[in-house]
């Protein structure tokens, strides 16, 4: 599924998102993951993505729930986190 898809976003000041930060808290083997350009990214580690790498994101879901995080930065100052769940 495209990262995009998981989440929205907008700025208050109307500034263009310039990078988002990924985290995936769970660490079961059989939970999903991110993936830029189709390379797997691993779990509890900070996962940066330019606005242009946004495109070629991607999670891929497994058989558990995942917890996963996102954060965006406006070229000023960055969003707080944002908690969401992959459900199974």
């Amino acid at each position: 599924m495209a990262a995009s898809n998981l989440f929205s976003v907008t700025d208050i000041d109307g500034d263009a998102i310039t990078n988002f930060q990924f985290w995936d808290s769970s660490t079961s083997s059989s939970s999903g993951h991110f993936a830029i350009s189709g390379v797997a990214q691993g779990a509890n580690q900070a996962i940066y993505v330019s606005a242009a790498e946004l495109a070629s994101t991607t999670f891929a879901g497994g058989t558990t729930p995942d917890d996963l995080w996102v954060h965006a930065y406006d070229g000023k100052q960055w969003s707080p986190w944002h908690a969401f769940h992959w459900i199974v």
